[in-house]
């Protein structure tokens, strides 16, 4: 049985690299990067639509 998701490649820098290795190794030990991934982009989403937050996060999140 084939899904049908779209691939994409994403570059981050190295600061989410280290917390994304300690989200593997703490909470998604055993699942794939990509459902990681999958998942974290997700839980992400659904917040930012829950919040009706016009704004692009990069704008909304970061330190004024």
């Amino acid at each position: 049985m084939a899904t049908e998701m779209k691939r994409f490649m994403v570059s981050i820098p190295r600061e989410l690299e280290q917390k994304l290795m300690i989200l593997k190794q703490r909470r998604f030990f055993g699942v794939s990067w990509s459902e990681m991934s999958r998942e974290l982009i997700e839980i992400g989403a659904d917040k930012l639509i829950g919040e009706n937050n016009p704004q692009p996060a990069s704008e909304s999140n970061r330190p004024g």
